[in-house]
């Protein structure tokens, strides 16, 4: 069983320009728990798939807690941020509605979303936000990062063997056909996962 997570309330890092980092609690908090994941070493889906969870560390060498969220009224089933308003635990937060996805789409989200630690976008967003630069400036950074975090997700999925060319593009069913400000449009991505996957290396063949 996973661990509760003892504050009332999480705060993310909340910016106009990238959708990922955010609040999960506002006033409703109360109604919400948080149970931390990162323990069991795996999250089991609806269908009983049991789904592993990656040890990962952030940019800075911080391990990165995957915290499912219950309760909660957001519809956005994944989103990296912290645990404290310090930025000093990085966390995944999964909302239970997450579970009842597909395996290789709940893989992929897990993926991407972890990207965005691994890769420093969170640093650098809020980097940019305090920077004052402009909201178009910090929506071409999201939309570069989304892209960034797709390619790391289907190149890790490649790599563990769960993944094939040909089911890259059900990855994205769920996406915006026609992106917003911080996403690309669903073709796009699409395209650039299918070149990363053809980039990224297989799984390791192991001698007999």
């Amino acid at each position: 069983m996973g661990r509760r997570i003892l504050s009332s309330k999480m705060f993310g890092i909340a910016t106009a320009a990238f959708a990922a980092v955010s609040v999960f609690a506002t006033g409703e908090a109360k109604a919400e728990q948080f149970v931390d994941l990162s323990a069991q070493g795996h999250v089991e889906l609806s269908d009983g798939t049991k789904v592993e969870l990656p040890v990962s560390q952030d940019l800075h060498g911080r391990a990165i807690k995957v915290i499912k969220v219950v309760g909660t009224k957001s519809p956005v089933q994944f989103k990296a941020g912290h645990v404290s308003n310090k930025a000093e635990v990085p966390a995944l937060f999964i909302n239970e509605t997450a579970l009842n996805l597909p395996p290789h789409v709940f893989r992929f989200s897990l993926e991407h979303e972890l990207a965005h630690h691994k890769l420093g976008h969170i640093t650098n967003i809020i980097n940019a936000f305090f920077a004052r630069k402009s909201l178009e400036e910090r929506a071409e950074m999201a939309k570069a990062y989304e892209k960034e975090a797709d390619c790391y997700a289907v190149g890790e999925m490649k790599r563990s063997g769960v993944l094939k060319s040909d089911g890259v593009g059900a990855l994205f069913q769920g996406t915006l056909k026609n992106g917003s400000a911080v996403h690309p449009s669903r073709d796009e991505r699409i395209e650039h996962a299918l070149s990363c996957f053809k980039k990224a290396k297989g799984p390791a063949l192991v001698r007999k």
